[in-house]
């Protein structure tokens, strides 16, 4: 994990510098830094890295693209 490069780790965004006017930054949503992948060590700001993770259309699990088929995990395949 690393400080957000666009808050710089605060958690906020000003309206301009020097006022106390702020909101909370789009970008970690108020975390002040920025998750990284295990799989790809790329930053990722959502929930989860959507190049290596996807939902199953049926469950909603998160799993990695390569274990999705057709768009379904493991588990849900076995069951239809």
């Amino acid at each position: 994990m690393g400080a957000c490069r666009y808050c710089g780790g605060t958690g906020r965004q000003y309206v301009e510098e020097g006022s106390s006017l702020s909101y909370v930054c789009p970008d970690c949503y108020g975390q002040g830094y920025i998750e990284e992948c295990d799989n790809c060590g790329a930053e990722y700001s959502g929930e989860y890295c959507e190049d290596c993770y996807a939902e199953c259309q049926e469950c909603g699990e998160v799993v990695l693209k390569s274990e999705l088929n057709n768009g379904f995990c493991e588990d849900c395949r076995e069951v239809m």
